[in-house]
């Protein structure tokens, strides 16, 4: 059954399936939340979030050579909402040209096959992932994160030899295994949803995984399946991808840059993890052959998104609501 079959026919579209007690988590040791949750991503019953159709279709087109731009718009056109939400980014300050868009050709001829496949991905990330009652704050602190780690990967791979075509969506993606528990736990839950600080050890040490696992389910690329599920374990003695090197480097210029994955107030709340140190950073420079000369290059760089992405990117991303 195809995906908008599947979307059609699900009362909770855009949810993820999952057996949890809440009760049993907030009682649990963090060894005991572990294994429980790892036993939920690991079961038959659990199904990622259920995406948009265009979402998957779009991304089988980019595998695919000699496309027609108009495949593109026609692929966009079976989805009004999304459509008008990619409308909308490709207005936004980091895409905008001195020519305005009249039409979802005009956006799709400016952003390209790519392009529009990532911005899509952007979109329907904020509609139907980045959004868990009771932890919205910690979802958009999230998005912002992993949306600007995903521009910052790009513009990264401008510097090396390494092909972007994915850097980006491994960039917004990275993070996406924090989204899945927090919904597996939020979904159900009979009370308030269990405090972030006694979720997010637990959460840190077992969201790369389950974004792997994600990805694989939604039968993304290998590529980005093999990025999400390591992208915390670089290693330069044993580098499962050099986006790997990519995505730590974004991501800790993303969290000097003012995008962290949690707000300064949560991480002393919550313990200061999901943040790259020092020596990982040099490490996966090193191996990226970035210089500290190259890295200024790059921090201006991001100085620059700063500036298009800024207040306006909830505004942009927000659309899709």
């Amino acid at each position: 059954m195809s995906y908008s079959a599947v979307a059609k026919r699900h009362q909770k579209y855009g949810k993820g399936k999952h057996v949890i007690e809440i009760d049993e988590i907030a009682l649990a040791r963090p060894e005991d939340l572990k294994q429980k949750l790892i036993q939920i991503f690991a079961s038959e019953a659990f199904k990622p979030p259920v995406l948009p159709t265009v979402a998957f279709e779009l991304m089988e087109l980019s595998r695919r050579t000699n496309i027609n731009l108009s495949e593109v718009r026609v692929v966009l056109e079976r989805d009004p909402m999304v459509a008008s939400s990619v409308l909308k980014v490709a207005q936004s300050p980091i895409y905008a040209t001195r020519v305005g868009l009249r039409s979802l050709e005009d956006a799709v001829c400016r952003l390209g096959l790519h392009g529009v496949r990532d911005v899509v991905w952007q979109v329907v990330m904020k509609m139907r992932v980045f959004r868990v009652p009771g932890y919205d704050h910690v979802m958009s602190q999230i998005q912002s994160h992993c949306v600007a780690t995903g521009h910052i990967a790009r513009a990264v791979c401008g510097y090396t030899s390494i092909a972007n075509d994915y850097a980006f969506l491994c960039g917004l993606l990275h993070d996406v295994g924090i989204c899945g528990v927090l919904i597996a736990i939020s979904e159900n839950r009979p009370k308030a949803a269990p405090e972030l600080d006694l979720l997010w050890p637990t959460i840190n040490e077992i969201h790369a995984a389950c974004g792997g696992h994600m990805a694989k389910m939604w039968k993304l690329a290998p590529d980005i399946q093999i990025v999400l599920a390591e992208h915390h374990r670089f290693d330069p003695t044993n580098m499962p991808h050099p986006l790997v090197a990519t995505i730590t480097v974004a991501e800790r210029l993303a969290q000097d840059a003012g995008w962290p994955a949690l707000s300064e107030a949560l991480q002393s709340e919550c313990g200061y993890i999901d943040v790259v140190p020092d020596s990982r950073f040099d490490a996966a420079c090193d191996a990226l052959g970035l210089t500290p000369g190259t890295i200024d290059l790059i921090r201006a760089d991001v100085e620059r998104l700063r500036e298009q992405l800024g207040p306006g990117q909830q505004e942009a991303t927000g659309s899709a609501q």
